[in-house]
C-alpha cells in the first residue's frame, strides 16, 4: 500500500446509526475528487469497517465514552487528532455534486473556515456559522477551546456550543468564512436562497435523511 500524503485530506466520522450513509457519501466524493479521505470511527459496525478498509483512504479510531452525549460532540475532538497538515471536516449527510478541493485554499492560519448558517443565522437574529463542513490547519487555539467547552458546558449541538462561546470579536479572530457554494443547507433551498454554483448540498435533520434515503433508493 502507497504510503498516506499527510499535507491535505478530508474528514467524516460515524458511529452505528449514521454508517448507512458512508457508501452514498464516498460514491458522491469519487465522483469528483481524489484528495485523501478518512474515515473516523465513533462506534461503527464490522462489516462497515471492513467495506470502508477495501473503498476509502484511511480509519481513524474513537471509539470513546461520550457519557450520553451524542457521537456528533465528538467532532471537534476527531479535528483535533488530525494526522494531516490541513484537514476539512464534512458531515455525511453532505452530497458532493462537485470537485471540492479548492477549499483547502481558503484555509487560514488559527482560524477555522466554515461557511455561515444563514437560515439559523436569521432566525435567532445572529451571525452563526455550519458545522457541517469545517477546514483547518494544524491543531489551533480555538479547537482545543471548542472541545473544552463541549466537555464542561455543552449546548444543544456541537455549533451551538461553538456559536454560545464566540462573541462578535472572537468570531472575527477565531472564523474565516467560507463561500456559500461549499456549504448549501436544506434549509436554504426552502428559502430559496441558494448559489448558483452550488458544490456541497447540505440535507440536514430528519427530513434531509430521509431525502438522502430516498436518492440512494433511485
Amino acid at each position: 500500500m502507497s504510503e498516506i500524503d499527510l499535507s491535505k485530506a478530508f474528514m467524516v466520522g460515524s458511529d452505528a446509526n449514521t454508517e448507512w450513509m458512508i457508501p452514498w457519501f464516498v460514491e458522491n466524493y469519487k465522483k469528483y475528487n481524489d484528495i485523501h479521505l478518512t474515515v473516523v470511527d465513533f462506534g461503527m459496525t464490522d462489516n462497515m469497517l471492513n467495506w470502508i478498509e477495501q473503498n476509502v483512504g484511511s480509519i481513524g479510531d474513537m471509539r470513546v465514552d461520550t457519557n450520553g452525549q451524542p457521537k456528533w460532540f465528538l467532532k471537534p475532538l476527531a479535528m483535533l487528532n488530525t494526522p494531516f497538515k490541513k484537514t476539512c471536516w464534512l458531515d455525511l449527510d453532505i452530497e458532493i455534486i462537485g470537485n471540492i478541493s479548492e477549499i483547502f485554499n481558503y484555509i487560514v492560519p488559527s482560524k477555522l473556515t466554515m461557511a455561515m448558517d444563514r437560515p439559523w443565522s436569521k432566525k435567532f437574529n445572529t451571525t452563526m456559522y455550519n458545522s457541517g463542513v469545517v477546514a483547518f490547519e494544524g491543531k489551533p487555539e480555538i479547537l482545543k477551546k471548542w472541545w473544552e467547552r463541549i466537555q464542561q458546558n455543552p449546548s444543544r449541538g456541537d455549533q451551538e456550543t461553538l456559536h454560545n462561546m464566540l462573541d462578535p470579536l472572537s468570531q472575527l479572530m477565531y472564523i474565516n468564512e467560507l463561500p456559500h457554494k461549499y456549504n448549501v443547507l436544506r434549509l436554504d433551498h426552502l428559502n430559496k436562497n441558494i448559489p448558483k454554483d452550488i458544490l456541497m448540498n447540505h440535507w440536514t435533520g430528519q427530513k434531509g435523511k430521509d431525502y438522502i434515503r430516498s436518492l440512494m433508493n433511485e
